[in-house]
């Protein structure tokens, strides 16, 4: 297989296929297993509808909808969304998606639990959090729950890069994942 690397070096999110095995290496059924704990403990609700939100290439929707419940997914990324449908279509199941910036999004439908994984969040201030924040509690019914993965960093000044190599079906692709830290000045502006 021929890839272009520059372009999917520049653009790995404009690239499903290599984002979905680039970030691949997470453990599906366990952290489904995770979100179904959460479910159990905090939610006041049945789950049945469920919201990814930045789902990217949905690689929890197949375990969701084997598990039960309907599927929706809400990406910035029309690629992303594409993928994920001809995924879900592949595996025959009916899944929806919405093309929308999580920072402030509406939705028809109103879910039971919504999440946002692998420190997908992307707000650059505190309004935009908020705003994000009020999205997420317009689309879930009252008792649903919402989870939110992200990490933490408390020292900026020892940030790293991370690197990884995968190898599947013969496609070797090195990975270099780092985070950059945002203004603070500017994001305490409410």
């Amino acid at each position: 297989m021929v890839v272009d690397k520059e372009r999917v070096s520049q653009d790995v999110y404009g690239n499903p296929f290599y984002y979905d095995i680039a970030f691949g290496f997470r453990d599906i059924v366990k952290e489904v297993n995770f979100f179904e704990e959460c479910i159990k403990r905090f939610s006041k609700i049945k789950v049945k509808r469920v919201l990814d939100i930045g789902c990217g290439s949905s690689p929890y929707m197949l375990e969701l909808v084997k598990r039960g419940y309907s599927f929706m997914g809400l990406d910035i990324s029309e690629a992303m969304l594409a993928y994920s449908l001809e995924k879900a279509r592949k595996a025959g199941v009916k899944i929806e998606v919405i093309h929308a910036d999580m920072r402030n999004f509406r939705t028809e439908k109103s879910f039971d639990f919504a999440f946002c994984m692998l420190g997908s969040l992307e707000v650059e201030t505190n309004k935009e959090f908020l705003t994000h924040l009020d999205s997420v509690a317009a689309c879930l019914k009252e008792g649903g729950l919402y989870l939110l993965d992200g990490g933490v960093q408390f020292d900026w000044t020892r940030l790293k890069g991370e690197s990884w190599t995968v190898i599947k079906d013969g496609l070797v692709i090195n990975v270099t994942w780092s985070v950059a830290p945002l203004n603070y000045v500017e994001q305490k502006d409410y």
